[in-house]
């Protein structure tokens, strides 16, 4: 879904001729994908990889890595790949929002397995979010906020 967030904008310039400016992303990351929302250091604190059994995008491996953070300068793939980023994402404008739902899930999980207190692994969660998402009250509702801004709602993944 990261991925494909980037790659429609480009299909879309390619097959319109639209400008980047014309267009705007809104990606949501709900259910299992918050924790594509984590900065690597959690992922390893949190042994996110082998808990939620990630795959790699490219390999089809087993991974440890946040495949929304995978880059060509440390060989994880392509560098056909690299603009695609969740930070690339962000920094060329797409705005990524994360459900505070699926958050307290994780949390809820992630605080029984690392022994910690419901509130320090939500505080550890909410810090190690990517800069740049937006943590919202739920998936759902940021869906449908960004349909009331004008976007379209496409189910990627």
């Amino acid at each position: 879904g990261v991925w494909r967030a980037s790659f429609w904008e480009t299909q879309y310039q390619q097959a319109h001729g639209a400008k980047p400016a014309d267009l705007a992303t809104v990606l949501v990351l709900r259910h299992n994908a918050i924790v594509l929302a984590f900065q690597q250091s959690l992922w390893d604190a949190a042994k996110i990889g082998a808990t939620d059994k990630i795959i790699h995008p490219v390999t089809l491996q087993a991974t440890d890595r946040n495949p929304a953070l995978l880059s060509s300068t440390r060989n994880e793939i392509p560098a056909t790949f690299d603009a695609f980023a969740l930070p690339n994402f962000i920094s060329r404008g797409g705005i990524v929002l994360a459900c505070n739902l699926a958050l307290d899930f994780w949390v809820s999980g992630y605080a029984q397995r690392a022994s910690l207190p419901a509130d320090e692994a939500k505080r550890r969660a909410v810090a190690a979010l990517i800069p740049g998402v937006i943590l919202m009250p739920s998936g759902v509702l940021a869906c449908l906020k960004a349909q009331d801004e004008g976007c379209n709602y496409l189910k990627a993944s």
